[in-house]
């Protein structure tokens, strides 16, 4: 498909779906997320029984992230391919799961690599490289933070 194409209701149903497990639900900024809001919780000035509610909640939602990750058979990011890449041949307007894997099951037999999937995928989902960025950014400052007390330390 070229970018622009309609993907039609079943594809961009999907691609709702698919961009929000990718990008924020499932995804290791979006459990990041998740601890950064508890760290924030547990620092608010709320009652006790408020704060140890919705911590127990946001816990119990970065949980079953990770459950879904690992139950999921492919990536995402693939799944999220197979909304943008059609066989010649196939319907566009049609999209189901079985038809996903299988066009995954081809990519991995010709070899392909999973990082193009992965870049498509992201530029594909509203907001990820803004919060991919600042997770760079906070590795970062935490790099430099760690090297200055090291060298401190050690100089």
């Amino acid at each position: 498909m070229r970018p622009g194409d309609p993907l039609g209701i079943t594809r961009f149903s999907e691609y709702e779906k698919l961009q929000i497990a990718f990008g924020f639900g499932q995804s290791f900024a979006g459990i990041l997320d998740v601890y950064n809001q508890i760290e924030r919780l547990l620092g608010a000035d709320k009652p006790f029984a408020e704060i140890r509610t919705e911590a127990i909640l946001l816990a119990n939602s970065a949980k079953r992230s990770i459950v879904d990750m690992s139950a999921a058979r492919y990536n995402k990011a693939l799944y999220l391919a197979t909304l943008f890449i059609v066989r010649e041949g196939d319907d566009p307007a049609k999209w189901d799961m079985h038809t996903a894997e299988s066009y995954i099951q081809d990519w991995a037999a010709e070899g392909l690599s999973e990082q193009d999937f992965f870049i498509l995928s992201a530029s594909a989902v509203r907001g990820f490289k803004e919060k991919f960025n600042n997770i760079k950014d906070g590795v970062r400052r935490e790099e430099e933070r760690l090297s200055a007390i090291t060298t401190s330390r050690l100089g």
